[in-house]
């Protein structure tokens, strides 16, 4: 039994004669006949027979037919929800993004993004990483931007790029003279520093501090580099954070200045290990490392 044979046989049904059905199917009459009789062969059954030249369908036909109809049915269900899904994905977009990606980074890709395709929309959360995790799990976003961490089940891992470092400290300190700021500079410098929100973001800073024996004073600290500049701006104390918010932060009393290190910083994409990224959201990823790459915020990997 093959379904090209089921959808003659519901198309006759439905039209009252071969001929009708034929057309309906925009196939030749003798087509429809074959694939009538191939059936009525595979099913051991007679499904019509001619009556003064009409075709009647027998006893069996109509048992049949029923069960044809609730397949079909099912099969209209179907296609149904693909339209929806289709619609979906290719009018609607939603990610979560740490909140730098999503103030600083994210903006003029979503304004190309959205010029090159006006019937989609596009959702922003900003969450902590936990809760992103838990979204792309429940499939509650398409997609999730952050620095990498170690590998969580359930989610895939694809690295975007990554970002080197800078030294942010207020107008007119001292440190603004140098050219590079080399971390052994920052030894009891009042220092703003960045609480880690997962296993090995952010602490590395304090990691290298350990390392080398420096000991910077203390004075703030937040998850949120946006908060870090503005404690930088305010004269609290220096940072070392992302460059992303630099230019901005340059403008509201903020100098930046290299390192003399390389201390360097991934990002990465993620989302369902258990379904693949949806066309859409590949095309938005791929603008937003181009972007990156115009920018020279970050070397894209």
């Amino acid at each position: 039994m093959r379904f090209r044979q089921i959808e003659a046989f519901q198309a006759v049904m439905t039209a009252g004669s071969i001929t009708q059905g034929a057309a309906a199917l925009c196939i030749g009459q003798p087509a429809v006949s074959r694939l009538i009789a191939d059936l009525e062969e595979g099913l051991g059954f007679p499904l019509f027979h001619r009556t003064s030249g009409r075709l009647v369908p027998t006893a069996e036909a109509l048992r049949f037919y029923a069960g044809v109809e609730r397949a079909f049915t099912s099969l209209q269900d179907l296609e149904r929800l693909a339209s929806q899904i289709r619609g979906a994905y290719s009018s609607h977009l939603i990610i979560s993004a740490i909140p730098v990606l999503a103030s600083v980074v994210m903006p003029p890709v979503v304004k190309a993004f959205l010029a090159a395709n006006p019937a989609v929309s596009i959702e922003i959360n900003i969450f902590d990483l936990i809760q992103m995790v838990n979204d792309i799990r429940a499939r509650k976003a398409d997609l999730a931007l952050s620095m990498s961490f170690a590998d969580v089940p359930g989610l895939q891992q694809e690295s975007l790029f990554e970002a080197r470092m800078v030294c942010a400290l207020p107008a007119g300190h001292r440190l603004a003279r140098k050219r590079r700021i080399d971390p052994a500079d920052l030894d009891q410098i009042e220092f703003i520093s960045m609480i880690p929100s997962a296993p090995m973001i952010w602490g590395r800073i304090d990691q290298l501090f350990a390392a080398h024996g420096i000991q910077p004073k203390r004075v703030a600290a937040t998850p949120h580099s946006q908060t870090a500049y503005g404690l930088v701006a305010a004269g609290v104390g220096v940072s070392i954070l992302e460059p992303f918010s630099a230019r901005y932060w340059s403008k509201h009393g903020v100098v930046v200045r290299p390192l003399s290190i390389d201390l360097r910083f991934s990002y990465s994409l993620f989302y369902s290990a258990d379904s693949p990224i949806s066309a859409l959201a590949r095309q938005f990823v791929d603008d937003l490392r181009a972007f990156v790459l115009r920018s020279h915020h970050a070397e894209v990997t």
